[in-house]
């Protein structure tokens, strides 16, 4: 989905680390990343485990769903009654009608989330712990060739210096030499 945009601007002298693109990158992914309804309410299924009713979850503020996304809702709760309801049905729902109360209406009845949504969120989770890793180790990679690029700099540096030897060193040399063949 993403990863860590170079543009010509860092690319001096070898790798230069655009910090400040790189931390924009980060809170971008990770304030403007949008959740799509479904993922919202198998969150607010998941965290209320022993069950939730109908107008506890449309109504819930932490949640913030527009007018549309609770026409989504009410159709994956109208869609579990149903699978409850009536006999050979299985409609797509994240949810289960896990104990009907009251008026035996929809809007009574106690639901909770479905074993496939169960699965899928902790997918979810898995697949969001993923991109994570992906991100620091994009960053660490970066950084890595940037000390390495470094490096090699300094390397070029330090021996593009002539190399001088001078009368001593040579004796030595030929001295050794001559230890040597003897």
């Amino acid at each position: 989905m993403g990863g860590v945009f170079l543009s010509p601007k860092t690319l001096r002298a070898g790798l230069v680390l655009d910090k400040k693109r790189i931390v924009f990158y980060y809170w971008f992914m990770k304030n403007f990343e949008e959740k799509s309804v479904y993922i919202k309410v198998i969150e607010y299924a998941y965290t209320h485990n022993q069950g939730f009713f109908y107008k506890d979850i449309l109504t819930d503020t932490l949640l913030k769903l527009n007018d549309a996304e609770k026409e989504i809702v009410k159709d994956f709760l109208d869609s579990a009654y149903d699978n409850k309801r009536i006999v050979g049905v299985k409609l797509p729902t994240p949810f289960n009608l896990f104990k009907k109360a009251g008026n035996n209406e929809a809007d009574s009845c106690i639901y909770n989330l479905s074993y496939e949504a169960y699965f899928d969120y902790l997918g979810y989770i898995e697949l969001q712990e993923a991109r994570k890793a992906s991100y620091h180790s994009t960053v660490i990679a970066i950084i890595a060739i940037a000390i390495s690029a470094i490096s090699f700099f300094i390397n070029i540096y330090s021996t593009s210096q002539p190399i001088k030897i001078d009368k001593n060193q040579i004796q030595e040399m030929v001295n050794s030499e001559q230890s040597l063949k003897n």
